[in-house]
């Protein structure tokens, strides 16, 4: 089995250069390429213990979620996934149940298993939450609530619904409009709202 000296030798290049490529640093493109060939080629698997040792990073990234049948939930997992599998990290999924002590409890968990960040969609966010956040040693960041006192992410229901509406009404004036559409867009409006009400 080849170890990172045998790559750096295949390829040419210093083994520290192997390093910094396999740990997402500066490579030229050209030297990336050849690299990823050699790798390639001789199906050579990092030790990933041995990198999140020495860079004192384990490129995971746990996501904290409430629930499993909604939308919202779904996408985010969606662009996290993609994220994490364009910049080489691992994303470890914890479901709650809709649970608050269930989402301290994961927060606790991921901290202990030193993951690079954590993304929580919380139920809602309590003072339990604020200071076991504030206490950890990893970045967190609220995925669809706002918080004064947190890095978050969040869209307003309210407003949206609102210019939904007032782009309706100057639609209206220009077009014909059946009233299954309107209804339609009045349903899903009201869905996504309920949906991340519900939360």
């Amino acid at each position: 089995m080849k170890n990172i000296s045998d790559i750096a030798k295949l390829a040419g290049v210093s083994k520290s250069t192997v390093s910094r490529f396999l740990n997402n640093g500066s490579v030229s493109p050209a030297t990336k390429e050849k690299i990823t060939k050699i790798i390639e080629e001789n199906n050579y698997q990092p030790n990933q213990f041995a990198q999140s040792l020495r860079a004192r990073r384990t490129n995971l990234i746990g996501a904290i979620i409430p629930r499993m049948n909604s939308y919202a939930v779904d996408e985010t997992i969606k662009g996290l996934v993609h994220q994490c599998n364009q910049h080489r990290y691992q994303l470890l999924l914890n479901y709650t149940g809709l649970k608050i002590d269930g989402e301290i409890s994961a927060l606790k968990t991921l901290s202990r298993s030193k993951v690079d960040g954590i993304v929580l969609m919380a139920t809602h966010i309590t003072e339990a939450h604020i200071e076991v956040i504030e206490k950890i040693d990893v970045p967190v960041i609220i995925v669809g609530q706002e918080h004064d006192r947190l890095y978050s992410i969040y869209h307003d229901d309210y407003e949206a619904g609102y210019k939904i509406g007032v782009l309706i009404g100057e639609k209206v004036v220009e077009m014909y409009i059946s009233l299954a559409l309107v209804k339609k867009i009045l349903q899903l409006v009201f869905n996504v709202s309920w949906e991340l009400f519900k939360r």
